[in-house]
């Protein structure tokens, strides 16, 4: 498939077709766009597959990993060395931890930093915590970015977003006095886009508050009046060229204005966690080639509880 996708895009970019980079890149294939001709082409979407041997890649086997979540990003650092920064609760708060592959990613090693104390033990893969909730960590492209602070990491922190900033990626440092952006309580997602401006800039995407756009309300729906209604939504915007300042402080600062990803009335109603219904909704974009691609998270998690009478869009009782 993406040999057929080098040949099809390729030609495009030689005979004139509408493809801005060079013929010799390789693209996506996510659409047609770029391709002279789809006469006998269909697009398919494969299964994810797990390996053969049902191997996991991280298992929870210390003590500071109870649970490891959600809040993950990986970083390939070369051809041979991966990356996985992964999110963890543990007794006394949730850490962000790091696992260390030299393989491109079959096999994952758990290095022990002398970073981070842990029951009096600095013996351990964390790389920041207690108290946390991780955002990603990225390798900085920006041709300004100096040596020591090639990877940023974006957590929430002290009451919200802060940027912190490393020249090996284990050992990071805070950039900011405070916070810089309050109300997102999602992972944060920060990243230098060439394509952005002339210049390029550091981009911003997380977590806003509007009213879901469902069109049958949770309470409705559940039979339970004065259900919470779901209210999360994805917001982005363009930081700039210092990730040090940001143009909002909050992230309701304009949800309307920013807002990016929202349910709307194809979705299920009552989208969210299984206290009450504000749905759990978040995107982790990834700079790969253009567009950027952000598959979202959205989780339909609301206990099963006993319906009232009405109905979704296409349901019959």
């Amino acid at each position: 498939m993406m040999l057929f996708t080098a040949v099809m895009v390729g030609l495009a970019a030689q005979q004139g077709a509408a493809w801005t980079p060079a013929s010799t890149e390789l693209h996506v294939f996510l659409d047609t766009e770029g391709l002279l001709s789809t006469d006998g082409l269909a697009l398919k979407q494969h299964r994810g597959m797990k390996p053969e041997n049902g191997a996991r890649v991280i298992v929870a086997t210390e003590p500071w990993e109870l649970l490891i979540f959600a809040y993950n990003s990986v970083v390939q650092v070369s051809d041979t060395e991966v990356r996985l920064y992964y999110d963890t609760f543990g007794p006394g708060g949730r850490f962000l931890c790091v696992a260390v592959s030299h393989d491109g990613g079959a096999t994952f090693a758990k290095p022990s930093l002398g970073l981070i104390s842990f029951n009096g033990s600095t013996a351990n893969n964390i790389v920041a915590g207690p108290n946390i909730e991780p955002g990603v960590v990225f390798l900085d492209t920006n041709p300004a970015c100096t040596p020591d602070e090639r990877y940023k990491l974006v957590i929430s922190w002290n009451g919200g977003a802060t940027m912190f900033a490393s020249p090996d990626g284990f050992q990071f440092t805070n950039m900011t006095a405070a916070p810089l952006l309050k109300g997102s309580d999602t992972q944060d997602v920060v990243f230098w886009d060439p394509a952005i401006g002339t210049a390029g800039a550091y981009v911003y995407y997380g977590r806003s508050h509007l009213h879901g756009g469902q069109n049958i309300t949770c309470s409705a729906y559940l039979g339970v009046p004065g259900t919470s209604e779901p209210g999360r939504s994805i917001n982005h915007f363009v930081i700039g060229d210092n990730v040090t300042h940001w143009p909002y402080d909050s992230a309701d600062a304009d949800p309307e204005g920013l807002a990016i990803l929202n349910t709307d009335p194809l979705d299920p109603p009552c989208i969210g966690p299984p206290s009450l219904c504000s749905e759990y909704i978040r995107l982790n974009p990834t700079p790969l080639d253009r567009p950027c691609i952000g598959p979202p998270t959205i989780t339909p998690s609301c206990p099963p509880l006993p319906r009232s009478s009405s109905t979704l869009p296409g349901e019959t009782r």
